[in-house]
Protein backbone atom coordinates (compact mmCIF):
# COMPACT_ATOMS: atom_id res chain seq x y z
CA UNK A 1 0.00 0.00 0.00
CA UNK A 2 1.11 3.72 -1.04
CA UNK A 3 2.86 5.03 2.41
CA UNK A 4 0.22 8.49 1.57
CA UNK A 5 -2.83 6.10 1.57
CA UNK A 6 -1.60 4.31 4.94
CA UNK A 7 -1.23 7.73 6.32
CA UNK A 8 -5.28 8.25 5.14
CA UNK A 9 -5.98 5.30 6.22
CA UNK A 10 -4.65 5.07 10.25
CA UNK A 11 -6.33 9.30 10.31
CA UNK A 12 -9.69 7.20 9.10
CA UNK A 13 -9.21 4.79 11.97
CA UNK A 14 -8.40 7.24 14.26
CA UNK A 15 -11.17 9.54 13.50
CA UNK A 16 -13.84 6.66 13.68
CA UNK A 17 -12.79 5.69 16.75
CA UNK A 18 -12.84 8.57 18.54
CA UNK A 19 -16.65 9.26 17.02
CA UNK A 20 -17.24 6.08 18.45
CA UNK A 21 -15.73 6.22 22.02
CA UNK A 22 -15.60 10.00 21.98
CA UNK A 23 -11.78 10.33 22.78
CA UNK A 24 -8.66 9.56 20.64
CA UNK A 25 -7.05 5.79 20.82
CA UNK A 26 -4.52 5.71 23.59
CA UNK A 27 -2.27 2.88 21.51
CA UNK A 28 -1.78 1.88 18.29
CA UNK A 29 -1.76 -2.01 16.61
CA UNK A 30 -2.70 -2.16 13.17
CA UNK A 31 -1.79 -6.38 13.44
CA UNK A 32 -0.65 -6.19 9.45
CA UNK A 33 1.54 -3.49 8.99
CA UNK A 34 3.64 -2.30 6.73
CA UNK A 35 7.48 -1.03 6.63
CA UNK A 36 6.13 2.89 7.25
CA UNK A 37 3.44 1.99 9.78
CA UNK A 38 5.31 2.46 13.37
CA UNK A 39 6.89 5.72 11.75
CA UNK A 40 3.52 7.07 10.69
CA UNK A 41 1.67 6.17 13.98
CA UNK A 42 4.27 7.47 15.75
CA UNK A 43 4.13 11.35 13.35
CA UNK A 44 0.16 11.00 14.07
CA UNK A 45 1.68 12.13 17.77
CA UNK A 46 -1.28 11.28 20.05
CA UNK A 47 -0.29 7.60 20.91
CA UNK A 48 1.03 6.29 24.77
CA UNK A 49 2.47 3.31 22.63
CA UNK A 50 2.40 1.97 19.37
CA UNK A 51 2.92 -2.27 19.08
CA UNK A 52 3.02 -2.79 15.98
CA UNK A 53 6.52 -4.59 15.83
CA UNK A 54 7.79 -8.40 17.21
CA UNK A 55 11.62 -6.67 17.37
CA UNK A 56 11.94 -6.75 20.78
CA UNK A 57 10.27 -8.41 24.24
CA UNK A 58 10.91 -5.49 25.87
CA UNK A 59 9.44 -1.89 25.43
CA UNK A 60 11.76 0.92 24.02
CA UNK A 61 11.95 4.37 22.56
CA UNK A 62 12.16 5.72 18.93
CA UNK A 63 12.82 8.97 17.60
CA UNK A 64 10.85 10.63 15.57
CA UNK A 65 10.32 13.76 14.12
CA UNK A 66 12.17 15.25 17.03
CA UNK A 67 10.03 13.18 19.61
CA UNK A 68 10.16 10.18 21.56
CA UNK A 69 7.40 7.42 20.68
CA UNK A 70 7.07 4.41 23.29
CA UNK A 71 7.18 1.26 21.16
CA UNK A 72 5.98 -1.75 23.03
CA UNK A 73 6.28 -4.71 20.87
CA UNK A 74 3.69 -7.41 20.21
CA UNK A 75 5.30 -10.29 22.01
CA UNK A 76 4.14 -13.90 20.57
CA UNK A 77 3.80 -15.56 24.30
CA UNK A 78 2.69 -13.10 26.84
CA UNK A 79 -0.85 -12.27 24.83
CA UNK A 80 -4.03 -13.27 24.89
CA UNK A 81 -3.70 -14.78 20.81
CA UNK A 82 -2.80 -17.89 23.18
CA UNK A 83 -6.60 -18.61 23.59
CA UNK A 84 -7.45 -18.01 20.11
CA UNK A 85 -5.01 -21.19 19.26
CA UNK A 86 -5.61 -25.13 20.18
CA UNK A 87 -2.24 -25.26 21.57
CA UNK A 88 -2.69 -21.69 23.81
CA UNK A 89 -3.20 -21.49 27.32
CA UNK A 90 -6.60 -23.23 28.19
CA UNK A 91 -7.66 -21.14 31.33
CA UNK A 92 -6.67 -17.58 32.39
CA UNK A 93 -4.36 -18.29 34.89
CA UNK A 94 -2.24 -19.95 32.92
CA UNK A 95 -1.75 -16.29 30.86
CA UNK A 96 -1.27 -14.70 34.90
CA UNK A 97 1.22 -16.96 35.75
CA UNK A 98 3.49 -16.89 32.60
CA UNK A 99 3.45 -13.03 32.74
CA UNK A 100 4.47 -13.07 36.44
CA UNK A 101 7.27 -15.28 35.28
CA UNK A 102 8.51 -13.09 32.73
CA UNK A 103 7.76 -9.62 34.77
CA UNK A 104 10.12 -11.54 37.56
CA UNK A 105 12.67 -11.91 35.40
CA UNK A 106 12.47 -8.22 33.40
CA UNK A 107 13.14 -6.47 37.02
Amino acid sequence: MPKDEERAQILEAIRFHTEVFGEHPRGWYTRRCSKNTITLAAEEGGFAYVADTYADDLPYWMRTDGRGQLIVPYTLDCNDMRFATPQGFNAGDRLFFLSQRQLRCAV
